[in-house]
């Protein structure tokens, strides 16, 4: 089932980028991307469909069953629905709000701070909730989450580590200099982004538990109290709205922890701080690494030579610090680098 998913969402995502590519070579500008998300979204949809088609409806005779399904299905489709707009609400009122350059630069720092590190735990969201909803009792499925949460942290806090800390450098190095005013709410957004790699998954884990309802109240309370944080945050330049921006994002974790996963499965801050310890320390080393390097290299190497020579560097003493400080963590992110990788000797 994994393989066909993964199958079409490559086949899609060629698709749509192939189309986008040659309308743009065509002249359409900026209306060649967005048809192109349009047929990759379709190509996907039609592919499973194809691959699964849905059985014909009757009406009549499963009113208990599907009465059923409209009692999950609804306030989870709902629950979707918010966290879509809760995702895109900081941009509207930002373009309503200041001029588009500025939007803009925020649009470059929250993607590059947080948006961009989706494409890793997007594996998560897909797997999640078929294997949460297969375990056979909440200890078993908390103490999956858990694992999961201390995994996703080692392989994404030590990427946005270093994003902090080479920004500077990088971001006037691979975009442009008209992208360095992004370099500082860039910064301050990743910790935006580490807090939603820690997120990540707490959806599937409610809905796990049949609570789409508790998930639904929360992403509405959730989506509500962002759009006034941005609101007011607006008026006094992007920094302030990165910080806001990262604040109430911590915000959101603890929420998510004290209201849903302690009430419905047992899981509080108490228990999360450890799992995020090691990654934590080793990111603390791997600045301690990076920093100097950058401020001594750069001015001599330049950009490219910088940031792969500190980055290298930082990420190496990230691993040798997660090691030291946390078995457990080194074999789960070992296993599952076996697992992905051709390299059954790692973690031995």
């Amino acid at each position: 089932m994994f393989r066909r998913s993964g199958l079409i969402d490559v086949t899609a995502l060629t698709l749509g980028n192939a189309l986008a590519l040659a309308l743009a070579l065509a002249g359409m500008g900026a209306t060649a991307i967005v048809l192109g998300a349009l047929a990759q979204v379709a190509a996907g949809s039609l592919l499973l469909l194809a691959v699964a088609p849905p059985p014909r409806p009757r009406l009549y005779r499963e009113r208990g069953a599907r009465s059923e399904v409209n009692a999950f299905g609804v306030p989870a489709a709902l629950a979707g629905l918010v966290d879509v707009l809760f995702r895109n609400v900081d941009y509207a009122i930002l373009a309503a709000r200041l001029p588009a350059a500025q939007t803009g630069i925020y649009w470059r720092a929250f993607n590059l701070g947080v948006v961009y590190q989706d494409k890793l735990s997007g594996v998560m969201m897909q797997l999640a909730f078929p294997v949460y909803s297969r375990t056979e009792n909440a200890a078993q499925l908390r103490g999956l989450h858990e694992r999961a949460t201390r995994v996703h942290a080692a392989v994404i806090f030590p990427l946005l580590a270093s994003l902090i800390v080479l920004a500077p450098v990088a971001i006037p190095f691979l975009l442009g200099g008209q992208w360095t005013p992004s370099v500082v709410p860039t910064q301050i957004l990743a910790v935006a982004g580490m807090v939603a790699a820690v997120l990540t998954g707490y959806p599937q884990v409610m809905l796990a538990l049949g609570r789409p309802r508790a998930l639904l109240r929360f992403n509405v309370a959730m989506l509500l109290g962002y759009a006034a944080v941005v609101a007011l945050a607006s008026g006094h330049g992007l920094t302030v709205v990165a910080v806001a921006v990262a604040a109430f994002y911590v915000a959101i974790l603890v929420g998510v922890y004290r209201l849903l996963l302690r009430r419905h499965l047992g899981i509080s801050l108490g228990r999360l701080l450890p799992e995020l310890g090691p990654a934590l320390a080793g990111c603390v080393v791997l600045a301690g690494v990076e920093w100097p390097l950058r401020a001594l290299l750069a001015p001599a190497l330049g950009a490219a030579p910088t940031i792969a020579l500190a980055g290298t560097a930082g990420l190496l003493s990230y691993v040798a610090a997660l090691r030291a400080v946390s078995p457990a963590a080194w074999r789960d992110l070992g296993l599952l680098l076996t697992r992905v990788l051709p390299t059954p000797a790692f973690g031995r």
